[in-house]
């Protein structure tokens, strides 16, 4: 459950990036693809509203979490280059050996609201 947690989280990151005034167009022909599929009614009606109601809950999940939580999955999955842990903590003046825990925990807090919120 918990690669799927972080798979899902990364994926809204991505979205709600896509969606800020600091958004970086991707030129990557596989988000075409995947585009293209879904405007083709690939995924029936129920499960894009499935969908949109489990991106709802994640990012109150996230608007929820504290703000060093909120600023490191920022900079995990926010980022429009992958950061690394040592550049992460240095941007978040935390130790290079803490950014993984810290991860962990974090996202442990973000299953337990979502838990709490109802997510399935």
């Amino acid at each position: 459950m918990s690669s799927w947690l972080i798979t899902v989280t990364v994926r809204e990151c991505w979205k709600l990036r896509q969606k800020s005034a600091r958004t970086v167009a991707l030129d990557d022909p596989s988000w075409e693809s995947i585009a293209e599929s879904v405007a083709a009614g690939d995924i029936s009606q129920e499960r894009q509203v499935l969908i949109l109601e489990h991106q709802h809950l994640i990012r109150r999940g996230i608007e929820q979490l504290s703000s060093p939580c909120r600023d490191l999955i920022e900079k995990l999955f926010y980022s429009p280059d992958p950061l690394s842990y040592a550049e992460i903590g240095e941007q978040l003046g935390m130790p290079i050996a803490s950014v993984g825990p810290t991860r962990g925990r974090c996202l442990a807090k973000l299953k337990s609201l979502l838990t709490e919120m109802g997510f399935r």
